[in-house]
């Protein structure tokens, strides 16, 4: 503006030249007036210089045309005097001012150019001091307004104090004192003394300042001491020394007392001013001037007076702020009443002063006064029109809109506006409802598209219609609203537009006569006019949108009328269609339309109005910089933009559905909604917009790619809320501060929800660092967040991190642990803990738990420390420390479950769930309880322990069963301990069930009984326990502790198993899982009672794994069964309910019951993936794909490996709950050994895919191993060696090591080759040397590590010993096979004693059958018969002590299980048979040898003479026999013995297995043929040709057709041929070949009839050795069948071979599944032979071929429809393929007998 009258100046003075020079006088005049009412803007004291050339020049050229305009030259020279004046330009000063004196023709200006002259007339005569005290104050104030002393306030003071007391020598010098403060040594202690003290003086001294005027004599000039006195106060306001200025402003104001009046118009009004109206003699502009002199001293003093008060530090019309309360209360409150009435009573003066010159003003007409007195006012009340305080300044304003309206407001039309809006407001300020104080309000979002609960807006799609108001006014409130309606009208109808009311000032005046419209109940029609008519269009249409909008927001107050509002979409397309003339106010429309609409979820509109809102952003705040009104500055246009950007971003989230570029587009509308709200200094809209931010980051929290792109914008937003909470108020004046401004804590404005916000992402900023592994620099934050969060109890979580990132990094957290003594033993205990999981350091994780545990000392925390205590023993164990100290640990935690009960007493249920928390104050006083705790840690014996009968705890008996599950895998498998605590582990689980079992069926019984409230089961239930566990205190011990109802099925369906039939069979019904699932009792199965959940499941998963390892399979059912309960009704993990059901089911198919397994039926369901796993994966694979390299450099980092230590599996329970592809891995493994190779495949397809993706390698690992399985499995050794080989370069701990290795040497295997011995042989030195290098670092594994070692070993001899028995049977074996053979017999009794000493039987029994075996092939190829003796008699050895062994086992197993049980077929038993079989067989083939030999004894003596062999007798009986020959005859005596024995206990033993049954009747024929061929070897042939056997039919040679199978005949044989005595002569052997021979055809028609191959096959071969060829028919026929029985084999292998490729037909999978069926080593395991039924079944209706490969079970029969003129020659080669059988048979007549076909 300034720059535009200088240009117009600039123009006139061309303007003036051109006048100049046309010679035209009245045109030069008429130039000159412009020129000098343009410079009249520019008169101000830092603009006249400006215009100095133009007043001379105008000065100049009106005395060059001898201008008539006297007054204007005057004004002229004046204006010129004090630019000289300003120059120090004496002498030019003083001729100017000469030269405007001559120019007052009429004196108006006399009065005010005389003083000034005399003045600088006094200034020029430096060195010579006036006498007159006027003349001396004068020339003082004109020497401190030279600029030589300019800004030098030590030397103006003075002189300005000096002036002062020139004129009041007696007053002026105490006011000055009063204003500075109170004189030292004025007494006074304390603040509010201090305060009261200085107002008193200050009140004191002001009053006798209005006694100057009495005391100055009569001959003193007022007028002219009126003027020093202004001219002092103008200076020393100029200089601002003001207490100066307050003290001659005061003076000046007493010359105020109506002295000077202006005179009263009572005649027409003269064109010239009368000289002399006065009886003084001054002209009447004289009195004019004294009078706007006085109206400016007005303004001087109450700004002065404003500043005294800031200095005080209250604002103006503000209260004091009390100082703090002392002991001296009310001594303190009356002296401060004397301080706070002093600073009303300085607010009210400084009011009054303003007041007083508007008065001033408007006597002389000058509306220039009154409208600088309202903009004082306005300006200095600032504060309280901005807090609501309309009211207070209603008297006040309303007077000046009073006078202003009265004398016009100089064209300020936006001023009276404002004055008028402001009265408006206070009048109807105590019926209005209070906007929230932000343009738009903000609502709370959830990030992913939350909603708002929507309000009465007018954001709604409809119209809405009005509704009738409930709140009534009485007449005086009627009144002021109805003056505040005619007041806003009439502002309302100020010329509008840029240059008269801006659009921003008229939005303001809407806004209120809207809401005079709701409380007057006064409708608004719909043309939304505001009451006035205005040509301009433009101004209309936005008037209109405001009262819409205004209207809107009335809508939102409750209990008021609602007015009817157009739609919203309606109201949008108006304000498009408008022409905006201000930013601010376009933006402030936009911003509230979007919120309505953000209300009423119209998502579209919120995009259109935010979007026009934010391109708003850079015309607004240059609008708000430049706008002359501030009625919006900056802030408020940063927070209006603030909101916008927020509404945008949660619109846009709740459009974005899953499109991850929309989604962060809303995060950066966020964000930038929080740089809008910094800017604009809100806290509560910079809190809001990081709420929305953060809960809209939620769902990108999963990987760490993700998190790292939320680093910045956390920081920033944490930032932005630290710089806006609670954020002072800024000093105005920073030199002068009160005493008593006290300062607010800036973090103490923040509410818990938004602390809990913050301490959030201080958190997640700490994960982010985690996640790089920049643990200082994430210390650093959390200190910085430590700092700048107030206390809370959310900070604890900062102060845990903390603890954690100092603990890794090995510092010291002794500081930081003191912040947690106030808040109880529990806390920081768990401060402890959390630090020794973070350190890396073992001394400073041992010193952690060991704080841990001892800090917690009272009984409410010893669940805390049984907890701690088994966690710490697990950890010591991992580490390695001695088995005696983790073994320490965990036996203390046992004795503190043990007298938990005798320590809280009944009470224990009720407080156990959670930890104390209290201080000191909160341990209870419980001496006993105290004494008992302390006998528990010094490990007294005396303390009193509850039997099991009296543990009815769930939590406590859960606590048990893990620490005795812990404390048996700390314990040596050979200790007697190992079992003992692994059945005390069981019978807690047990115990579980008892307790949880009856609880529920008392819930059960009551819910089924009429009016009874669920709510009063539980309190029922807990009475009926407590009274239940009296009654037991009572009764006998012999009593029975639970119900026997428990254990069976009662009428409410709730019962107990009591046998493995029963568990097997068992389901847990819905309405017990239900009751699991709501119950509360400290008796039941529930979320309280398993708290813990994952660590139950470990530890259940893990008693159950290791009762299977010592063949207690059926112990492991309960266990199984309550995990399933615990994963699908308490975690509610359906996934790992499924694996565990799956697990239930296959210990059925180890124990036989299948049929009963109560999952069985349901078993494809379990193997399959359920849904909501597959989502979870598919969402974690989503948001994987899009992350950066960040998450593989921390998977390769070495820092983020785990020692080997913390790869163990005990450490696992610490672990969270499995993963979607762990559960698969598991189900995958489950099915592969139950022969479900399909449900498999799938399930590690799932599995790989998303470790891989998932960067998971363990997982990854395990799964590539499995996929090698199930390829081996499937006949592909190739594809399995390749997984196997990138299986190898993943991670894992030493068992997935020793599993690969197995697989892969199964592979090699299977592949074969010439350089695979040696390929295995390198396998297994390599994976035995990695496993005895970790033997030093593992001490206390190293039972485990040797069992690994001895595992690979005896698998590595297996390979070998089968690569060599693929040779053929005639072939010699090589020296190097030879010595592989040894070198595998070595390695095998090497590694069975290792087993043995392990306590691994088990596997054990399967290397000394092994070690058997491959004696059994050296006895084979052995050439030297002492050698062959050797090895056969230590393979016999070997089988006896397997068999023992096995016994053992066997015995253990059955101790343990119910009398009756019946239908179990335990693991071991079958091992057991098949030992025994194995030891029958080498017994037999032994038998064989020997009767071999004494044949060849025995035809070599029939060729030798009497004296021969009386010679050979004689020689034979001297000699001496070698100890092998001597143990070899020994022996010898009972080998058929021992075979019989084995073979009849195998066959009592395996009713239910038909293979079995028929193999011991096979190998008992042959035993018996054995022992006939040892009593006669060389007539036993001829025995056939007369018959000796009374009982005999009258052929033996036939096979029995329909023989009795029953059990019983059978073992009366059996017992017969062991009780036969030797009979004399050939009738012993010839009984003996008699029984063989119902034997063996017993064990033919078994085989026949069930498809046997192999026992039928071995039969038939032992039958032919019976019959030989003295009965031809006989031989035939089985010659005949054992020729089928090769041929089938030969077929089926041929089959096999052809369809190996399991992927190209459902046939070649099922033969493939067949064969597997087949080689297993359980083949007597009831479930693989109803699957291979089943197997074969399904192949029966595939392959035509398969139908050829089984023997007719008639086969025997099929001879005799042959025709009788036929001769059939049949050729066979003998097993061992040194031999050739033949048989010629002649079908020339044949009979049939009961027995069968004779030929």
């Amino acid at each position: 503006m300034c720059q535009a009258w200088l240009q117009v100046v600039g123009r006139l003075e061309d303007a003036l030249q051109v006048a100049v020079r046309e010679g035209d006088g009245g045109l030069v005049q008429a130039v000159c007036a412009s020129l000098w009412n343009s410079c009249l803007p520019l008169l101000q004291h830092n603009l006249r210089r400006r215009v100095k050339s133009a007043l001379l020049k105008l000065s100049r050229v009106l005395e060059d045309v001898d201008s008539t305009l006297q007054d204007m030259r005057c004004q002229v020279h004046a204006e010129l005097a004090l630019l000289a004046e300003d120059e120090e330009h004496l002498e030019e000063a003083t001729q100017h001012l000469q030269k405007a004196l001559q120019m007052d023709e009429h004196g108006l200006h006399r009065g005010r150019l005389q003083p000034s002259l005399h003045r600088l007339q006094l200034f020029a005569n430096i060195y010579t001091m006036p006498e007159k005290r006027e003349d001396q104050a004068a020339m003082l104030i004109q020497k401190a307004r030279s600029p030589s002393v300019h800004g030098e306030l030590k030397k103006q003071s003075p002189m300005l104090v000096s002036a002062g007391e020139a004129l009041a020598p007696d007053a002026f010098q105490m006011v000055v004192k009063a204003d500075r403060g109170v004189p030292a040594g004025s007494g006074g202690e304390g603040l509010v003394a201090q305060l009261a003290l200085k107002a008193k003086y200050h009140m004191d001294c002001m009053k006798k300042v209005d006694d100057h005027l009495t005391g100055l004599g009569s001959g003193t000039n007022d007028r002219e001491r009126v003027r020093l006195w202004a001219s002092l106060a103008k200076t020393a306001r100029k200089q601002e020394v003001w207490d100066v200025c307050r003290a001659a402003s005061r003076f000046c104001l007493l010359y105020d007392d109506g002295r000077w009046k202006l005179p009263s118009d009572t005649g027409e009004q003269k064109s010239i001013p009368v000289v002399e109206s006065n009886p003084d003699g001054w002209p009447a502009c004289e009195e004019r001037d004294l009078l706007k002199l006085l109206a400016e001293i007005r303004f001087i003093n109450a700004e002065a007076t404003i500043q005294k008060l800031r200095y005080e530090g209250v604002e103006l019309n503000a209260l004091p702020m009390s100082p703090k309360q002392t002991e001296s209360m009310t001594e303190d409150l009356a002296l401060w009443d004397v301080y706070r009435i002093w600073i009303q009573e300085m607010s009210a003066y400084a009011t009054d002063n303003f007041l007083r010159g508007a008065e001033l003003g408007a006597e002389l007409s000058e509306a220039w006064l009154v409208v600088n007195a309202a903009v004082y006012l306005w300006n200095y009340n600032s504060h309280l029109l901005a807090t609501g305080g309309q009211r207070h300044l209603l008297p006040m304003l309303s007077k000046l809109v009073d006078l202003l309206r009265q004398t016009g407001h100089a064209g300020e039309n936006a001023m009276l506006a404002l004055l008028c809006d402001t009265v408006v407001e206070g009048l109807i300020q105590p019926w209005c409802v209070v906007d929230g104080g932000t343009p738009a309000h903000i609502p709370e979002g959830t990030g992913g598209g939350g909603t708002q609960s929507q309000k009465k807006g007018g954001g709604k799609g409809p119209e809405k219609t009005g509704n009738i108001s409930t709140i009534t006014l009485d007449p005086a409130a009627l009144q002021d609203v109805r003056k505040a309606l005619e007041l806003s009208e009439f502002a309302l109808r100020l010329p509008s537009g840029s240059e008269n009311v801006p659009i921003v000032v008229r939005k303001r005046l809407i806004r209120n006569w809207v809401r005079i419209k709701q409380l007057l109940q006064q409708q608004i029609g719909p043309k939304l006019d505001a009451g006035s008519e205005s040509d301009n269009g433009v101004i209309t249409a936005m008037t209109r949108v405001l009262v819409a909008v205004e209207m809107m927001i009335c809508n939102t107050h409750p209990f008021m009328m609602e007015f009817t509002v157009p739609s919203l979409t309606v109201l949008v397309q108006m304000a498009l269609e408008c022409r905006w003339t201000d930013p601010v106010v376009e933006l402030y429309v936009w911003a509230h339309f979007a919120h309505f609409a953000y209300q009423s979820h119209h998502h579209d509109l919120v995009l259109t109005c935010t979007q026009s809102a934010l391109q708003l952003e850079s015309r607004a705040i240059e609008r708000a910089k430049a706008s002359c009104c501030a009625l919006y500055p900056v802030e408020a246009v940063q927070e209006m933009l603030s909101s916008a950007a927020c509404l945008k971003g949660l619109s846009l989230l709740q459009r974005t559905s899953g499109h991850l570029p929309s989604y962060r587009t809303a995060l950066d509308l966020l964000l930038d909604s929080v740089r809008h709200a910094v800017k604009a200094g809100a806290g509560t809209l910079c809190m809001a917009s990081a709420r929305n931010f953060w809960n809209a980051c939620l769902p990108l929290l999963g990987t760490a790619a993700e998190r790292q792109k939320l680093k910045e914008p956390l920081e920033l937003i944490l930032h932005a809320i630290t710089s806006t909470s609670g954020k002072p108020a800024k000093e105005k004046d920073k030199k002068e501060t009160g005493p008593c401004k006290i300062a607010s804590d800036p973090m103490t404005s923040l509410s818990e929800d938004d602390l809990a916000v913050k301490v959030a992402m201080y958190s997640l900023l700490f994960h982010i660092h985690a996640d790089q592994k920049d643990w200082k620099a994430a210390l650093q934050m959390l200190e910085r967040g430590i700092r700048e969060t107030p206390s809370c109890k959310h900070k604890r979580l900062l102060y845990e991190q903390c603890v954690q990132v100092k603990a890794w990094l090995g510092d010291s957290t002794q500081m930081d642990m003191q912040r947690f003594k106030h808040e109880g033993e529990a806390q920081c205990a768990h401060m402890w803990h959390s630090a020794a999981l973070s350190s890396r350091q073992v001394e400073q994780k041992l010193a952690f738990y060991q704080n841990a545990i001892t800090s917690l000392q009272s009984p409410p925390g010893q669940w805390q420390k049984v907890e701690y205590l088994l966690e710490f023993g697990a950890w010591l164990y991992c580490q390695q420390f001695p088995l005696s100290c983790a073994k320490q640990q965990v036996h203390c935690a046992i004795d503190l479950l043990l007298l938990m009960k005798g320590m809280t007493g009944d009470s224990i249920d009720e407080g156990d769930a959670e930890p104390q928390k209290s201080g000191e104050g909160g341990r209870p006083e419980s001496t006993a309880a105290e004494e008992a705790l302390k006998e528990v840690e010094q490990g007294q014996s005396g303390a009193h322990h509850d039997s099991l009968d009296e543990m009815m705890e769930v939590r406590r008996l859960d606590s048990l069963m893990r620490a005795h599950t812990l404390l048996a895998l700390m314990t040596d498998r050979v200790s007697p301990e190992y079992q003992q605590q692994l059945l005390l582990a069981n019978t807690f689980l047990l115990r579980i069930w008892q307790v949880s079992i009856a609880t529920v069926q008392d819930f059960v019984r009551e819910m089924k009984s009429p009016l009874v409230p669920r709510s009063h089961l539980v309190q029922s239930a807990m009475s009926k326990e407590k009274d239940k566990e009296k009654e037991k205190l009572k009764r006998p011990k012999d009593s029975p502790t639970v119900p026997e109802k428990c254990r069976q099925k009662n009428p409410e369906g709730v019962w107990l198993p009591s046998t493995p039939e029963e568990w097997a069979r068992y389901k847990c019904s819905e309405d017990v899982r239900q009751e699991f699932r709501t119950s509360a009792s400290p008796r039941c199965i529930n979320q309280e009672s398993v708290a813990r959940q994952n660590h139950s499941m470990f530890f259940l998963k893990l008693l159950a794994d290791e009762l299977c390892s010592i063949s207690l399979h059926h112990l492991a059912l309960p266990a199984l069964h309550l995990a399933e309960v615990i994963a699908h009704d308490l975690s509610n993990n359906k996934g790992l309910a499924d694996l565990y059901r799956l697990r239930i089911v296959q210990c059925c198919r180890e124990l036989g019951l299948q049929d009963s397994a109560g999952y069985q039926e349901n078993i494809y369901s379990l193997v399959s993936i359920r849904e909501e796993e597959l989502t979870g994966c598919r969402k974690a694979i989503t948001l994987q794909k899009a992350r950066s390299t960040l998450q593989v450099e921390a998977a390769n980092d070495k820092s983020c490996k785990k020692p080997v230590a913390e790869q163990d599996g005990l450490v696992a329970w610490h672990s969270v709950e499995p993963s979607a592809q762990d559960v698969w891995l598991d189900k995958a493994e489950l099915c592969i050994s139950m022969g479900l190779y399909q449900p498999a495949r799938k399930l590690l397809a799932n599995a790989h895919l998303v470790a891989k993706e998932l960067g998971d390698p363990t997982s990854l690992t395990k799964c590539l191993h499995l996929l090698a399985v199930l390829a081996n499995k499937e006949q592909n050794p190739t594809f399995s060696l390749a997984l196997l080989e990138q299986a190898q370069d993943m991670r894992g701990d030493e068992y997935i090591w020793c599993k690969i290795t197995l697989t892969l040497l199964t592979a090699i295997e299977a592949q074969g080759g010439e350089d695979a011995p040696d390929q295995a042989s390198q396998i297994i030195e390599k994976a035995c040397a990695v496993l005895r290098s970790a033997l030093e670092q593992r001490r206390n594994r190293t039972p485990f590590l040797h069992f690994l070692i001895a595992l690979l070993e005896t698998k590595g001899a297996s390979v070998n010993l089968h690569l060599l028995e693929t040779m053929s049977p005639g072939v010699d074996l090589s020296e190097r096979s030879q010595q592989r053979l040894l070198g595998c017999c070595d390695v095998l009794r090497h590694s069975g004693t290792e087993l043995l000493l392990l306590g691994r039987r088990k596997e054990a029994v399967q290397s000394l059958k092994q070690q058997a075996e491959t004696l059994r092939i050296l006895a084979a190829h052995t050439d030297s018969a002492e050698m062959k003796h050797h090895h056969m008699l230590e393979a016999f050895s070997l089988l006896q002590q397997a068999v023992s062994v096995q016994e053992e086992v066997v015995w253990n197993a059955q101790s343990l299980l119910p009398a009756e049980c019946v239908r179990v077929s335990l693991p071991c038993v079958r091992s057991l048979q098949r030992c025994r079989l194995c030891l029958a067989d080498q017994a037999l083939l032994m038998l064989e040898l020997q009767c071999e030999e004494q044949k060849s004894q025995e035809l070599e003596r029939q060729r030798r003479t009497v004296a021969e062999r009386s010679l050979l007798e004689y020689i034979q009986s001297n000699a001496e026999l070698s100890s092998v020959e001597q143990q070899w005859l020994s022996v010898g005596k009972t080998l058929g013995q021992v075979a019989l024995d084995q073979l009849t206990a195998t066959h009592s033993l395996s009713m239910d297995c038909v293979e079995t049954r028929a193999s011991s009747l096979g190998m008992m024929g042959r035993c018996l043929r054995l022992l006939a061929v040892k009593k006669d070897p060389l007539h036993v042939s001829s025995i056939w040709e007369t018959p000796h056997m009374e009982d005999s039919g009258p052929e033996k040679g036939a096979p029995p057709a329909d023989e009795d199978l029953s059990s019983g005949a059978v073992e009366q044989r059996m017992c017969a041929a062991k009780s036969a005595k030797p009979l004399k002569g050939r009738h012993g052997p010839h009984l003996l070949l008699a029984q063989a021979t119902e034997m063996l055809a017993q064990a033919i028609g078994l085989s026949l009839l069930h498809g046997l191959l192999q026992p039928l096959q071995q039969a038939c071969v032992s039958m032919l050795e019976c019959f030989g060829s003295h009965q031809p028919a006989a031989s035939g026929q089985y010659l005949a069948l054992l020729q089928s029985c090769q041929c089938c084999s030969l077929l089926s292998d041929l089959l096999t071979s052809s369809c190996s490729d399991t992927s190209r037909s459902q046939a070649a999978a099922l033969l493939n599944l067949r064969r597997n069926l087949l080689a297993t080593e359980d083949w007597c395991r009831p479930a693989d032979k109803l699957q291979l039924r089943e197997t074969e079944e399904c192949l029966s209706g595939l392959s035509k071929m398969y139908c050829q490969l089984n023997i007719n079970p008639k086969h025997l029969s099929i001879l005799g429809d042959l025709p009788t003129n036929i001769k059939i020659l049949l050729l066979q080669h003998t097993p061992d393929r040194y031999g050739l059988l033949h048989s010629l048979m002649r079908f020339m007549h044949f009979f049939r007998t009961t027995r069968g076909c004779v030929l």
